[in-house]
């Protein structure tokens, strides 16, 4: 169950289902559009499960739909995944790389290796360039267009 609130006021904005047996093991995150948002997951032990990423359309909160679902690569969810700022991509850090997929299709885009786990990422505000931080306390920057 996920629920969208009015931080100002307190009072629930949209409450829907997510299929997700424990919310402690999924990750979420809100698009620069404020009508998309992403919800990645994952079942125990995750480098062993598959792992999934379902992105909804929240601009109707009578009716959120979900847009796609993306299956992942166990080991993939390990941190909240984040929207490129023209929402066309999404990337999430993993063991030793960062996946980048189609927000639109759900395909892999291109998977940048890491040397460690990645534990955040963060386009920039144009959308050229990804930051992934990792456990090696380490600060990659990946040119993501020209």
């Amino acid at each position: 169950r996920l629920l969208l609130w009015d931080a100002a006021t307190g009072s629930t904005l949209a409450d829907f289902s997510v299929e997700c047996p424990d919310m402690s093991n999924a990750r979420l995150s809100v698009a620069r559009d404020r009508k998309t948002i992403a919800v990645s997951r994952y079942e125990w032990p995750f480098l062993a499960s598959p792992c999934v990423m379902e992105i909804f359309d929240v601009s109707d909160l009578d009716a959120p739909k979900l847009q796609r679902q993306i299956p992942l690569p166990p080991g993939v969810v390990f941190c909240r995944p984040a929207f490129s700022p023209d929402v066309g991509q999404i990337a999430i850090g993993s063991h030793k790389h960062v996946v980048v997929y189609s927000t639109t299709t759900g395909q892999l885009i291109t998977e940048l290796p890491d040397d460690y786990w990645v534990k955040c990422v963060a386009w920039s505000p144009d959308g050229k360039w990804l930051l992934a931080s990792g456990g090696d306390e380490s600060v990659k920057l990946y040119r993501t267009s020209d």
